[in-house]
């Protein structure tokens, strides 16, 4: 959570300001309870969410802190472990559907392999043939 100086919340947050951790990055301090941190997963986890998800616009102080800007014209994301890293959109053809996904940085073969795994699931939900077409971000 990022709570700006002069803020109501920030009276609340000198209360309990031992209790948390807090990181900085890009000029904002973020506070977050010891116990709310993610474990990590034996195995990572991808996810094609809606961009209309609460995690895409409704944390959108941390957002930015969460993923390098890529193509702007993907709307949807892509999330690891549940951290965006990239972005990706369907475009319907004919009788198929091309996914384009574009990452904001290399993945490891068993990351590689989870984005695979959510891509089938959604052709799985799609129900035609999918052809995709991955880049890598700046």
């Amino acid at each position: 959570m990022v709570v700006p100086d002069g803020s109501p919340g920030r009276e609340g947050l000198t209360l309990v300001a031992n209790e948390l951790e807090s990181e900085i990055i890009d000029g904002k301090t973020y506070w977050f309870g010891t116990l709310l941190r993610a474990r990590p997963a034996a195995k990572p986890v991808v996810d094609l969410v809606q961009g209309y998800d609460e995690i895409i616009v409704s944390y959108s102080e941390s957002r930015d802190a969460s993923c390098v800007p890529v193509d702007s014209r993907l709307l949807h994301a892509v999330l690891l472990d549940g951290r965006m890293i990239g972005k990706w959109k369907p475009v319907a053809r004919r009788n198929s559907v091309v996914l384009k996904t574009v990452v904001n940085r290399a993945l490891t073969r068993v990351e590689r392999d989870a984005l695979g795994a959510a891509i089938h699931a959604y052709t799985r939900f799609a129900g035609v043939p999918l052809t995709v077409a991955r880049t890598r971000g700046k």
